[in-house]
């Protein structure tokens, strides 16, 4: 799964120069471009819109949300500009990424990358740039191999390019719904179940967990179609699109949405920071029921108030530990001088029997000075910390 982020932060950080057109997005044609690739286990295509996304804005904004100085991310950036000028230089102005469960866990996605047909096709030397181009660059050790099929570049592990270079295509009408769905220009993402998972699924969990309130898990295996994900460029907000079998399907997909979210919330402990930010964030991750589809849209701007937010509480959160820290401390250390005044010394780290064997520690014996004198006679003084009793 870290090889697929990897990959996918590879592709959407990809950049034209700023003076370079911006095409309609057309889902149609995208799905037609990525359709001999598909089979029945695709579960995912990325699309990324090279023309629509500038490398240095992207990897700007991708430092400030992780609160990292954006210089760290200089062999990155220098790699991604590599990569694109040999990717403009082909004539390539978009890629997609597919994933399929033919090639999960134990490879990555593949990536094709369509090239614009040459003038002369004698003197193609495309491909050439392009390798050599991977050759280069740190980042593809995800995508170590690469073929030209057709016009297009074919890029992977070398068992999944030998998979796709044999690969008979299965028509997966949803896909271009769900691209046509996805509200962005930069980047499309459309999730699809793959073909007989509902049967599987259904047999190996007949019934949805406890946590989420269980029920029949037919409420996601037969009411979920798919889901598509757009970002928008330059200001990278967020839409998201959940199509449903019916319009009861989609109320019962938002129940499952609230109840797994109630059932994150639970099993945060309350002293963890993601808690003081998770119930503010909450409802903007709530999407709303829209006929037969859950949408939702997630702008940046809300979002990274939220996370500063969450900042500036956890440095309250931070003081108040400190202060309760400094008063256990300022306890102890009367209990102890209160030792001192009764038996004329400072507590043992450990009392011993008579062969030297340790029983107690210091923190059994100021317990009466620290008001637990109930909890102290509960001890017995003359047996190890370990014994059934103690």
């Amino acid at each position: 799964m870290s090889r697929f982020i990897a990959l996918a932060l590879a592709a959407m950080a990809l950049a034209l120069p700023a003076s370079a057109a911006d095409p309609k997005f057309d889902a149609e044609a995208c799905a037609k471009a990525v359709a001999p690739y598909l089979d029945d286990q695709t579960v995912a295509v990325l699309h990324v819109n090279l023309a629509a996304l500038n490398v240095d804005d992207l990897l700007n904004k991708a430092a400030a949300i992780a609160k990292m100085d954006a210089d760290a991310l200089s062999p990155l950036r220098r790699e991604l500009k590599t990569l694109v000028k040999a990717l403009t230089d082909a004539g390539a102005h978009e890629l997609y990424v597919v994933v399929s469960l033919a090639d999960l866990p134990e490879r990555s996605p593949f990536v094709v990358v369509p090239l614009a047909p040459p003038k002369e096709a004698k003197n193609d030397t495309r491909m050439q740039q392009l390798q050599e181009a991977f050759k280069k660059l740190a980042i593809l050790q995800y995508v170590p191999c690469s073929e030209l099929i057709g016009d297009n570049l074919v890029a992977g592990d070398r068992a999944t390019v030998k998979r796709v270079l044999t690969l008979k295509p299965n028509a997966r009408p949803e896909l271009v719904k769900a691209l046509a769905a996805a509200d962005g220009d930069l980047v499309q993402l459309a999730i699809m179940p793959p073909k007989g998972a509902a049967k599987i699924l259904e047999s190996m969990m007949p019934t949805m967990p406890a946590e989420v309130g269980g029920g029949s898990s037919k409420v996601l295996t037969q009411g979920f179609r798919w889901a598509a994900l757009g970002v928008d460029a330059p200001s990278l907000d967020l839409s998201m699109t959940v199509q449903a079998s019916d319009a009861d399907a989609a109320k019962a997909l938002l129940e499952l949405h609230d109840k797994v979210f109630a059932a994150i919330g639970k099993s945060l402990d309350a002293r963890e920071m993601l808690l003081l930010y998770f119930y503010k964030l909450m409802p903007m991750l709530r999407p709303k029921v829209d006929g037969d589809r859950l949408t939702l849209k997630l702008e940046m701007k809300p979002l990274m108030t939220a996370l500063h937010a969450k900042e500036a509480v956890a440095k309250i959160v931070e003081a108040s530990e400190r202060t309760k820290s400094s008063n256990n401390m300022t306890q102890l250390g009367l209990a102890a001088f209160n030792y001192l005044d009764k038996y004329g010394a400072f507590p043992p780290a450990y009392t011993a029997d008579k062969d030297g064997k340790r029983l107690l520690s210091w923190r059994v014996h100021v317990l009466p000075f620290l008001e637990q004198d109930k909890l102290y006679k509960e001890f017995h003084l003359d047996e190890p910390w370990d014994s059934d009793h103690n």
